[in-house]
């Protein structure tokens, strides 16, 4: 299944508003956010659990953590 990256980027700046209360700016950095490593992978489950897929996240590297566009591609690229 290919979920396209603004479905990803719309759901995963819900999950974050949600969680901190307030908007989000999708390419603030990910820190800013108050998220962390481990809020990463509840956000990516959280996704998968929404979809229906499968994001694996070995290999994610710092690339793909520098904020919400760049995990939303991650993710895209990561579906199966």
């Amino acid at each position: 299944m290919t979920v396209p990256q603004e479905d990803l980027l719309l759901v995963l700046r819900d999950l974050v508003a949600k969680r901190n209360g307030g908007p989000v700016v999708d390419d603030a950095p990910l820190e800013t956010l108050g998220l962390d490593s481990l809020s990463v992978i509840e956000l990516l489950m959280a996704v998968e659990d929404h979809f229906g897929v499968r994001i694996p996240v070995e290999g994610i590297g710092a690339g793909d953590l520098r904020d919400l566009r760049s995990l939303a591609a991650y993710a895209q690229h990561q579906m199966h």
